[in-house]
């Protein structure tokens, strides 16, 4: 079955998604910064075809609209989500995300509780302090347009080992990447907002914002937490399982912070295991 693209409407504008499958059951996919749904192409096709996998473009990045003002908060962007859901009338649904995405899926599991069946959170962290927001804004950095072009091979090079995502799994994930980077390089009508981040920062600078501890303690929904063997955010994994009321941890191999490209065949069946 193909990969079908598709737009929904949204009280702040057009937001991308990429479908496969079909059945009673939803499970929406939530990408990193600043890549878009296109990051999913590859993993899609091997998800269960008895189910509806919808990965969401998050709004601002790829070919979904920018909000009418810049979002500061992670509820913004789970807001976001929710309406994409009535507009595709999803009453409710499991939610995977990969760690901006999966910032925005525990905003959204605490705050819309009956939207969410089951919750499946990669990579994440607590970053809502000034040391590592400044992480994010060495790594999220905006490229200046330069005439001659050289800002692309900037762009170009970023890309090649994205910092946190490790190496870029192959050429075609590499070349959908720069596209979608290239997209978010910019500060018009933000740079009030995300400074020298650029659009590009838009998700970092609502994760920074974002009291991760205070959150989880909210979530009802059975969860699933995951890390890479090498990743840097490990550490945090036990305070998850011991915030959560209800969740459990595995870890996967990584080069570096885990991404499913790292493991694809071992990704699927953990994910598979724990919606069954």
């Amino acid at each position: 079955m193909d990969i079908t693209r598709g737009f929904s409407n949204t009280k702040h504008g057009n937001i991308e998604y990429r479908e496969q499958g079909n059945g009673d059951q939803t499970l929406i996919l939530l990408h990193p910064t600043p890549s878009s749904s296109a990051f999913f192409n590859e993993l899609l096709p091997l998800l269960s075809k008895n189910r509806r996998n919808i990965a969401v473009t998050t709004m601002g990045y790829g070919q979904s609209d920018r909000p009418p003002e810049p979002y500061q908060s992670l509820e913004e962007f789970a807001q976001s989500i929710i309406w994409l859901l009535d507009e595709l009338n999803i009453s409710k649904a499991s939610f995977f995300g990969a760690h901006t995405g999966g910032q925005i899926a525990l905003s959204l599991a605490a705050n819309w509780e009956s939207r969410v069946d089951k919750l499946i959170v990669e990579e994440v962290f607590n970053w809502n302090n000034p040391k590592r927001k400044a992480i994010h804004e060495a790594i999220h950095k905006y490229i200046p347009e330069k005439k001659d072009g050289s800002h692309l091979i900037k762009l170009w090079n970023k890309t090649k080992n994205f910092p946190g995502l490790g190496e870029v799994p192959n050429q075609n994930h590499h070349q959908q990447l720069f596209i979608d980077q290239l997209i978010s390089n910019s500060k018009e009508n933000c740079e009030s907002i995300y400074g020298d981040m650029g659009w590009e920062g838009a998700g970092p600078f609502a994760m920074c914002t974002f009291d991760t501890w205070e959150a989880v303690t909210r979530i009802a929904a059975q969860t699933l937490v995951i890390h890479g063997t090498t990743s840097e955010l490990i550490r945090s994994q036990e305070k998850f399982i011991n915030l959560l009321p209800n969740a459990k941890a595995i870890t996967l191999p990584s080069q570096g912070n885990f991404i499913p490209h790292d493991a694809p065949e071992l990704w699927v069946q953990e994910i598979e295991n724990f919606l069954k």
